[in-house]
């Protein structure tokens, strides 16, 4: 199974055009869409840069980010992508049945953004076990290499943590702290993020078995 990761894209049409341009039409088997897909714009933003990006693969998965429009958590499919914030779906491959579970938005940030969640909010939507999944949620989990910004402060979810090490996914995609790009490992779990799509960055997955990841971490 063959995945593109791309995150943090802040509405930049151009790169995302550039990433389409590099790879061209269906060559991943799936493609997931981490969150701030835009820059504080509208809907009609998000769904021009998904209908770009969803054409990359065969299927594409989206979660919002915390500078996505809160309306955004509404659509079930937007531009050729499934919505799979607070929600999963099963996704079929040469490994066999996998779910990929979503959790959009952010813990709360001293900016005021548009797309935040308590705590406890994020725990009501990872009630689900996480057997031979993959989680999608913007925010990192707290106290690893992808939550830790500029000035050392670790920034991330103590709950999305608490889920990893508790459920075991295979895989924990994130993004939203953009010098926090990179690969780090939860207890069991391999977590990643491709870093900002805005300055070109993304990761493709290659998955072949449930314990055999290799991720590449690329530029456009």
């Amino acid at each position: 199974m063959k995945i593109l990761v791309v995150a943090d894209i802040h509405g930049n049409r151009k790169r995302t055009r550039k990433l389409f341009e590099t790879y061209g039409l269906r060559k991943f088997d799936i493609v997931i869409v981490c969150g701030d897909i835009t820059q504080f714009q509208g809907v009609d933003a998000a769904e021009e840069i998904l209908s770009i990006l969803s054409r990359l693969g065969k299927d594409a998965f989206f979660v919002p980010g915390n500078c996505d429009p809160p309306e955004l958590i509404k659509y079930e499919e937007l531009g050729g992508a499934l919505n799979i914030h607070g929600r999963s779906q099963i996704m079929s491959g040469d490994i066999g049945d996998m779910e990929i579970i979503g959790v959009g938005g952010s813990t709360p940030t001293p900016f005021n953004t548009w797309i935040e969640f308590s705590e406890e909010d994020i725990a009501k939507m990872l009630k689900k076990p996480a057997l031979n999944s993959i989680l999608v949620a913007h925010t990192p989990p707290h106290d690893t290499a992808l939550d830790k910004i500029w000035i050392g402060r670790h920034v991330g979810s103590k709950v999305i943590r608490e889920y990893i090490l508790a459920e075991k996914p295979v895989l924990g995609i994130h993004a939203h702290i953009h010098e926090a790009r990179g690969i780090d490992k939860l207890g069991d779990t391999t977590i990643m993020n491709p870093g900002p799509l805005q300055n070109g960055h993304h990761a493709i997955i290659y998955l072949r078995r449930l314990t055999d990841i290799e991720i590449e971490m690329n530029r456009v």
